[in-house]
């Protein structure tokens, strides 16, 4: 992160509104890269999670204990997410009337062209990764050059799928619900996806550029999913276009 980035995030979010912005769907998850796990309570309870799994003498990566976990968080999670509801002036009673099928949400958001164009991208860029992990797997030098380019590919290209999803939902949530406040709430939450996802695929792209130009042996593929991730990009920017007033928190 840049100096001008790390002051841009402080401007955005100072220590007050940062805590008061849980739970928070603001940030691209890369905690080793951020300034603020001193006070970023999501951060502290993984640590703190991950430290009480070893003092057993459990593995915190354990799919069983992980799945423990991710339950635990689902249901801080819903308790924060209702308590920000209530904020919002959006009442229980209300969203029960107006309750609309997840799987009706779903369906349309994964059917929207721009997600499974998003998807071929995702699936393209794992088998891209893996070749490339797979020939350079003996030969740490010769990637050095481009070290650093594979790491934030590898880091966001899946990050900017699952944020584009949720921004789909959220966006298609918004445009079912009757009530006001809630679907304010629900565009507010698309666009902030919509952002960190735009952002995510434009990190993918500019590491794309780097390596269609120096990745020897891969220049094909990574020419092909850089002109993707253009196309996808524009149309990101189509689908949300007030998505740019969410703050976010991006170490890319």
């Amino acid at each position: 992160m840049s100096k001008n980035e790390s002051i841009k995030i402080k401007k955005e979010f100072p220590k007050s509104d940062f805590l008061k912005e849980m739970p928070f769907n603001f940030c691209d998850r890369w905690c080793e890269r951020c300034i603020h796990k001193d006070r970023c309570k999501v951060y502290q309870r993984e640590f703190a999670a991950r430290f009480s799994h070893i003092a057993k003498g459990e593995d915190p990566d354990d799919p069983d204990i992980f799945l423990q976990d991710i339950k635990k968080r689902f249901k801080r999670a819903t308790k924060l997410l209702e308590k920000n509801l209530k904020k919002s002036k959006v009442e229980s009673k209300k969203l029960k009337k107006e309750t609309i099928s997840q799987n009706k949400i779903e369906e349309k958001a994964v059917n929207v062209s721009l997600y499974k164009e998003a998807h071929i991208f995702t699936l393209k860029s794992s088998s891209f990764l893996k070749r490339i992990f797979i020939e350079y797997e003996s030969s740490d030098e010769e990637i050095i050059d481009f070290k650093g380019a594979i790491e934030d590919y590898n880091w966001y290209y899946s990050f900017f799928l699952v944020k584009l999803h949720r921004a789909l939902i959220g966006q298609s949530y918004a445009g079912l619900v009757k009530d006001k406040d809630e679907k304010e709430f629900n565009l507010k939450d698309a666009n902030c996806s919509a952002k960190l996802s735009y952002a995510s695929l434009f990190v993918c792209h500019k590491s794309l550029k780097k390596l269609s130009q120096e990745c020897l042996g891969f220049r094909k593929w990574a020419k092909e999913l850089h002109i993707l991730s253009k196309s996808l990009l524009e149309k990101i920017e189509t689908k949300f276009p007030e998505m740019n007033q969410a703050k976010i928190i991006f170490h890319g």
